[in-house]
Parts: structure tokens; sequence; C-alpha cells
């Protein structure tokens, strides 16, 4: 299973992958750009490919996939894995670069 972070956009909250498609880049700590219209964007700090938060939508930067993002709604009943805590998130993807 990919590892996700959550980001909160109005009263939905998004599953988004840790990793940017583009060339491994840490979307979780990448910049939330918000719209007065409500849209939410992240921004890759790698390579600045920019995602639509609530599509998944690739809208610029460096030719990638779309982000499989999932839309969260707090139902216990919906089985949704917790999001793996960023730090353990950097401790593991340090571990496997030593070796």
């Amino acid at each position: 299973m990919t590892p996700t972070f959550h980001l909160k956009v109005g009263d939905v909250e998004y599953a988004v992958p840790v990793e940017c498609p583009h060339r491994k880049g840490w979307l979780s700590r990448g910049k939330v750009n918000r719209t007065k219209q409500g849209r939410c964007f992240l921004v890759c700090p790698l390579h600045y490919s920019t995602f639509d938060v609530q599509t998944g939508q690739q809208v610029s930067g460096p030719a990638a996939r779309n982000l499989a993002v999932r839309e969260l709604n707090g139902n216990a009943s919906e089985m949704t894995p917790p999001a793996m805590p960023v730090q353990q998130i950097l401790q593991d993807r340090r571990s496997t670069e030593k070796t």
C-alpha cells in the first residue's frame, strides 16, 4: 500500500500519496495553495509539479501521472487504513537509502 498523508480542503479530508509520481519528491513537504474558489493545489518541492488535491490531476510541472488521491469521509465503515505518520515514512526511507 502506498503511504499517504491527509489534507483537509473545506470540510473534506483527502488521503494524498507521500511521494510525487515524477521523481519521488516528498509531497508531504510540499506547498499547499488554496484559491478563493475553494480549490486546493499541492506543489512538489523537488521539481514543482503541481496537483489538484481534490481530483489528483497534474496541472503543471514536469510530466508525471496524476495522483491517486482518495476522499475520506470519516465513516468507520469505509475501512480506510490510517495514514502512516510522516516521521515514520522519513525514517523508513532513510534506512532503505543506507542499504
